[in-house]
């Protein structure tokens, strides 16, 4: 009887340390599962930033891009914008500026959208895409076409990635939220020009 005890002793103490070792197998499994997954996740991510950031650099190089926005920021406040109206576009040398504002157009107004609509020639063109992981940055220097208003734009377009980017213009402080796209995916509607 005593050699029985033992022998189901020994039996359970084996079953016990098997279970033992399972159950750390199995939860070393999981934790490894889940280093995968947080791995394979940083790596999409690395790899949409980049896809971002390649497709940025690509429109800054062509010179074809546009900018739509949805915010405007002055000193005085913020106003939403409607990104069809309200926009920069560069192609090759010729860029356009638009700023439409729903509450003016019942007023006499230059573009028949409640603001403006400047068309110009880019005299000055720099950009900064050297590192995925920082925003792609334009400088363009817009002389207005005659008749279409006077001194120059100088404008500084920062595009973040997914699509996310910010219009600075410079002469005013006035800054711009919205989205940049290619030209042939962009939905805009321009005005008349003056």
């Amino acid at each position: 009887m005593k050699k029985i005890i033992m022998l189901y002793s020994i039996a359970m103490s084996m079953l016990i340390l098997i279970q033992g070792g399972y159950a750390q197998d199995l939860q070393q499994k999981e934790k490894a599962e889940k280093n995968f997954k947080k791995e394979e996740k940083k790596q999409q991510k690395q790899a949409a930033q980049l896809a971002d950031f390649n497709e940025a650099k690509a429109m800054a190089e062509a010179k074809r891009f546009v900018f739509t926005a949805s915010e405007l920021f002055t000193s005085e406040g913020s106003a939403p914008l409607t990104g069809r109206t309200n926009f920069f576009y560069v192609i090759g040398d010729e860029a356009t500026l638009q700023f439409a504002f729903e509450a003016l157009q019942s007023i006499p107004n230059p573009n028949g959208l409640g603001g403006i609509t400047s068309q110009g020639k880019v005299v000055n063109y720099n950009y900064k895409a050297d590192n995925p992981k920082k925003p792609v940055q334009i400088e363009v220097t817009v002389q207005p076409l005659a008749g279409q208003g006077s001194g120059v734009h100088q404008l500084v377009l920062t595009i973040y990635g997914e699509g996310y980017a910010e219009l600075l213009l410079q002469g005013s402080g006035t800054r711009v939220k919205g989205s940049v796209v290619k030209p042939e995916n962009s939905k805009i509607y321009e005005g008349t020009q003056r």
